[in-house]
């Protein structure tokens, strides 16, 4: 079991939105899964971007709206978890895939 949910719970009980956005951006890339053209990969970093647009206090927006960013950082940050989770998924080789070393 797990999924997005336990994904969504673990960011929500460890109660630090910008750590944990600096842990996606620690370990994605170690993360192994099959991607051979990097569009997974491409995506998942693109996620991580715009999340990242939400850390700063220091953009406009937040000096701005400082109520409205900090409610878009609590829903922006964790639904990027989930789909991270979702592009880099580790899972089972499919059948039939072969990989050689040549």
């Amino acid at each position: 079991a797990g999924g997005v949910g336990a994904v969504l719970g673990a960011v929500e009980r460890f109660g630090d939105n910008g750590r944990a956005l600096d842990m996606l951006f620690l370990n994605v890339n170690s993360v192994s899964y099959v991607d051979p053209t990097l569009d997974r990969c491409r995506t998942a970093l693109e996620w991580l971007s715009s999340a990242d647009l939400y850390r700063s206090h220091a953009s406009p927006a937040a000096s701005n709206n400082s109520a409205e960013f900090q409610s878009m950082q609590r829903l922006h940050i964790p639904a990027t978890a989930g789909a991270v989770h979702l592009l880099c998924r580790v899972e089972a080789r499919p059948p039939g895939l072969t990989c050689t070393t040549r």
